[in-house]
């Protein structure tokens, strides 16, 4: 359900879960128990102006990905605005792993990546509606004609 124009959005924070399973394969003792946003999807699927909406489980990179090829388009995020946990880039090169790589590849955080139609509330008034915090990290356009979606790996189940 995502068009060309539509906004993109994220709840919470991503990169924490793929962060604890670096660490975690370092050794350190971790206990990582990411909370699924059901409440807010159940908010999602009732409010106007709603492209497409999908959980952040295989990283948020493939995720949009799916997101993108069901609905035949593409787009253009902004790897800055994703919100990342308090602490992290210093957490990641305690741990020798990239930041950017396990906020947008890893997996497992069950945020929820959506899309809103251009004239839909902004991120402040949607993280009120859903009760919690939501990012606007990119946009959606037009796919290239013979276009695919370019993303990087997400998480590996196997």
């Amino acid at each position: 359900g995502a068009r060309a124009g539509d906004r993109i959005f994220v709840t919470g924070t991503l990169g924490g879960t793929a962060l604890a399973v670096a660490r975690a394969a370092r050794g350190a003792r971790v206990r990582v128990a990411p909370e699924p946003r059901l409440a807010a999807g159940m908010v999602l699927a009732r409010m106007r102006g709603v492209g497409g909406c999908i959980d952040v489980s295989d990283g948020l990179a493939a995720d949009l990905g799916h997101l993108l090829d069901a609905s035949g388009v593409g787009a253009e995020i902004d790897a800055a605005r994703v919100p990342r946990p308090a602490g992290f880039a210093a957490a990641c090169a305690r741990a020798g792993a990239d930041p950017e790589r396990l906020a947008l590849a890893g997996g497992e955080d069950y945020e929820l990546l959506f899309t809103l139609r251009p004239g839909a509330p902004a991120a402040a008034r949607v993280a009120r509606l859903l009760g919690v915090p939501v990012a606007e990290i990119g946009r959606v356009h037009r796919r290239r004609p013979g276009g695919r979606t370019r993303s990087a790996r997400g998480f590996r189940h196997f």
